[in-house]
């Protein structure tokens, strides 16, 4: 039997039901008469109207063939996701690396010094002002 989604008029919407659309639909709580919800289908990878863009890369892909065909012929690529355990190792490494070097000009860490630089850099007289 496939899952649906069903609303009940006394608990709402319940996801993932089992149940075949030859019986008619109750809510597994009251067995009460549900209504069978159709979900919007979602799209899943690059399209014309929400193309995938790599900036690194120069590159715009409007569909998941282009997006193979490109990850085929450069398989040293790859594209990370903030969740990827190697993105986090990457970003963890970066950011230490960075402390270390504002540490050894005096600043806390590299936020810290990011702060300094930017109201120094307040104080300075803008060159283009000049007379």
């Amino acid at each position: 039997m496939p899952m649906y989604d069903i609303e009940c008029p006394s608990h709402g919407r319940i996801n993932d039901i089992f149940f075949s659309l030859s019986d008619e639909p109750a809510c597994p709580t009251c067995d009460a008469p549900s209504r069978v919800v159709i979900a919007p289908v979602r799209t899943v990878g690059p399209m014309p109207s929400k193309p995938l863009k790599i900036k690194q890369l120069g590159k715009e892909f409007t569909s998941n063939s282009q997006w193979r065909e490109y990850k085929q012929a450069n398989p040293d690529v790859q594209i990370l996701d903030k969740d990827d355990a190697s993105y986090q190792e990457f970003y963890t490494e970066v950011h230490e690396k960075a402390d270390r070097v504002a540490q050894k000009m005096g600043y806390a860490d590299h936020k810290d010094r990011g702060q300094k630089r930017k109201a120094e850099k307040m104080k300075e007289p803008s060159l283009t002002h000049q007379k």
